[in-house]
C-alpha cells in the first residue's frame, strides 16, 4: 500500500465487505430516503426491473431500499401483497413486460436472447407430449406480454387451450386485444383461484422466470396444490439462479425482489417426478430449464 490514498481506500473497502458483505448504502439507505423527493423515489420504483429509470448513487440507495424492505417483510402475507401491488401487478411489471416486447422486435434478439434460452424447455415439452396422452391445456404462469405463450401455441397444435395469467391488468387488457381472435386466452388474477374454478385436468404449467419472484413457502403451495387439485398435472420452468445453487434446500434472496430455488429438491419434495432437465452455467446466474410430471396420488 505505501501508505497512498488510493491502497488505503482498496484496503478500506476490502475490510467493510468482509466484515458487512454489502455497499455502505444498503445500510444507511433507510435513512437517506427518508430526505429524497418522493416523485424522485418513484422514478426509481418505476423502473425497478428496467433499470431505465435515475441513476447515481441516490437511485442506487433507493434500489436497495426498495429490496431490503421486500427481503426483511414483517410476514410472508406482506412479501406476497408487495409482489402483486407494489410489483409485477403495477408499473414497474407494466414496464418490464413493455421493455420486453420493445427489445425483442429485433430479429437477432429475439433468436438469440429470447427463444433460444427457451428452446431446451420447447424440447422439453415436445418429448412430454409425444410420449405422454391426455395434455390439453397450457397455463403460463407471469404470461406477461404474453410472448412465449404464442410462441407455444405455434410449437403445439395439438393442445386445445392456452390460458396466459398475470397480475398486471393493464397488460392483460393489453394481451387480449393483441391476440384477439387466437387460441390464447388471458387472464387477471392469481393462478391458485383459477385452479380451483376454471382449471381442468391434463394441465401443464408454465413459468417463465416467474417462480422466481414466489418465495419458496408460496411455490411449495403452488406445487402441492396443482398436484392434489389436477389430474395428469406437469409444471415447466425456466428460471435463473445463482450459479450452483442446485445443492441448496433453502431458497435465497438473490436481488431485484427474486429467489433462488432449487426446483429438483422442491418438486421432488412434493412428489413430482423430474422428465428433463437442464442447467446451463453462464456467468452469476444459471439458466434452469426443467419439466416435472406430477405422481399419481395425492397426499
Amino acid at each position: 500500500m505505501d501508505g497512498c490514498p488510493g491502497g488505503i481506500r482498496r484496503t478500506l473497502k476490502k475490510v467493510w465487505y468482509a466484515l458487512c458483505g454489502d455497499r455502505p448504502y444498503v445500510y444507511i439507505g433507510r435513512f437517506i430516503v427518508r430526505i429524497l423527493p418522493q416523485s424522485f423515489q418513484a422514478r426509481v420504483r418505476d423502473e425497478f426491473f428496467t433499470a431505465r429509470g435515475p441513476t447515481g448513487v441516490f437511485a442506487d440507495i433507493v434500489r436497495a431500499e426498495v429490496n431490503r424492505q421486500h427481503y426483511s417483510a414483517d410476514s410472508e402475507e406482506e412479501v406476497r401483497r408487495h409482489t402483486r401491488e407494489l410489483f409485477w401487478g403495477s408499473t414497474p411489471g407494466k414496464r418490464w413486460h413493455d421493455l420486453g416486447k420493445e427489445r425483442f422486435r429485433d430479429v437477432d434478439a429475439y433468436h438469440t436472447e429470447f427463444l433460444g434460452p427457451r428452446r431446451p424447455l420447447i424440447h422439453h415439452l415436445s418429448d412430454l407430449l409425444a410420449t405422454t396422452e391426455g395434455y390439453q391445456t397450457i397455463c403460463e404462469i407471469g404470461t406477461g406480454n404474453g410472448m412465449f405463450l404464442h410462441v407455444l401455441s405455434e410449437e403445439f397444435p395439438s393442445i386445445r387451450r392456452f390460458v396466459g395469467m398475470d397480475f398486471n391488468k393493464e397488460q392483460i387488457l393489453e394481451n387480449q386485444v393483441a391476440y384477439e381472435g387466437s387460441r390464447l386466452k388471458f387472464i387477471q388474477g392469481e393462478v391458485v383461484d383459477w385452479i380451483q374454478s376454471g382449471c381442468v385436468d391434463g394441465t401443464i404449467f408454465v413459468g417463465c422466470e416467474t417462480f422466481e419472484f414466489f418465495t419458496q413457502k408460496e411455490l411449495e403451495e403452488l406445487f402441492r396444490l396443482v398436484r392434489q387439485a389436477v389430474e395428469l398435472a406437469a409444471i415447466a420452468i425456466f428460471a435463473l439462479n445463482r450459479t450452483g445453487f442446485d445443492g441448496e434446500t433453502v431458497s435465497q434472496p438473490r436481488g431485484s425482489t427474486a429467489y433462488s430455488h432449487n426446483y429438483d429438491y422442491l418438486l421432488k419434495l412434493h412428489q413430482y417426478q423430474i422428465f428433463r432437465r437442464h442447467i446451463e452455467r453462464a456467468g452469476a446466474y444459471d439458466r434452469v430449464c426443467m419439466l416435472a410430471v406430477a405422481q399419481p396420488g395425492g397426499w
